[in-house]
């Protein structure tokens, strides 16, 4: 590549907003399951949020968890944040190359429509990150007429959707927020539509191994607390274990020129850290 992974990095955080760095709380939030049991009472909002490959929980310690907390800042702690269940959404490799987990998704869908019958005044937001988004995609085609009518907008960071086969929409009455990083000397490939400035695409499978690999290794640079840094640990073992099941699909995205899909850059890494989950939790506190 012509810019180096960790001169990518380094681009992107100097040019993020400044987060203070803190712990940001468990990989895991159930606020929608309490609701429908009976153990919490219904918030005014709620989001449900679909985590990034490899996250353990069922929203991350890096983005997820991030967000959650800064959504229950912007919402003065009036707002029910739930992951999509884990049992039904793993955020693997082989899910992520259909277009996202369609147990995920169903699964998502779901629990929306149990939590919307629970909390019909409730204004609900779907959101996700990498992988997750594209699950979040396919959960608001799924969910009931009845239970869509609550959901005012779908929130997504670092989305794959334009390199995907199955391009879902978004259906009416719901808005798009899309947060990509958009920067012509960094940015994430995965989702822009700017140039990719320089970056030489990945001619071979090894390649794209490697550079898969040193996106990942990069979180160590930016990790944050321990559960950040137990995640990152857990990921050599986790590609060990996925990334053969995956190689047949990489090869046939290299030869067909598909391969920006599995361009994982180090700006893809970023979305917990850059500002963007502040931005997005103040804008859906305005929605009415």
């Amino acid at each position: 590549m012509i810019i180096s992974i960790s001169a990518l990095l380094l681009a992107q955080l100097a040019s993020a907003t400044p987060v203070r760095r803190s712990d940001y709380g468990s990989d895991t939030s159930n606020h929608f399951d309490e609701v429908i049991a009976g153990s919490r009472s219904c918030a005014s909002s709620a989001v449900m949020i679909g985590r990034e490959t490899f996250a353990p929980g069922n929203i991350g310690v890096f983005w997820g968890a991030r967000f959650r907390n800064e959504l229950l800042d912007a919402f003065n702690g009036d707002i029910d944040v739930q992951g999509i269940h884990r049992e039904d959404y793993p955020a693997n490799l082989v899910d992520y190359h259909i277009g996202g987990s369609d147990t995920g998704a169903d699964s998502c869908a779901r629990t929306i429509e149990q939590y919307a019958a629970k909390c019909p005044e409730t204004k609900i937001f779907v959101s996700g990150y990498s992988q997750g988004s594209l699950v979040a995609y396919k959960c608001i085609n799924r969910v009931s007429d009845t239970a869509r009518k609550q959901i005012k907008a779908l929130v997504v960071f670092g989305s794959e959707e334009i390199l995907m086969d199955d391009v879902q929409p978004v259906p009416d009455g719901i808005t798009l927020k899309n947060y990509c990083v958009e920067n012509t000397t960094a940015p994430d490939v995965v989702c822009t539509t700017t140039l990719t400035s320089g970056i030489d695409l990945p001619n071979s499978v090894g390649e794209v191994v490697s550079q898969i690999k040193d996106s990942f290794a990069s979180l160590g640079d930016v990790a944050q607390n321990g559960d950040q840094l137990k995640e990152v640990a857990s990921i050599p073992g986790l590609l060990l274990k996925e990334l053969p099941a995956a190689l047949p699909w990489i090869a046939k995205d290299v030869t067909q020129g598909k391969i920006r899909r599995w361009m994982i850059l180090p700006p893809h890494m970023v979305y917990g850290l850059n500002g963007m989950t502040t931005e997005a939790a103040a804008w859906m506190a305005t929605v009415i």
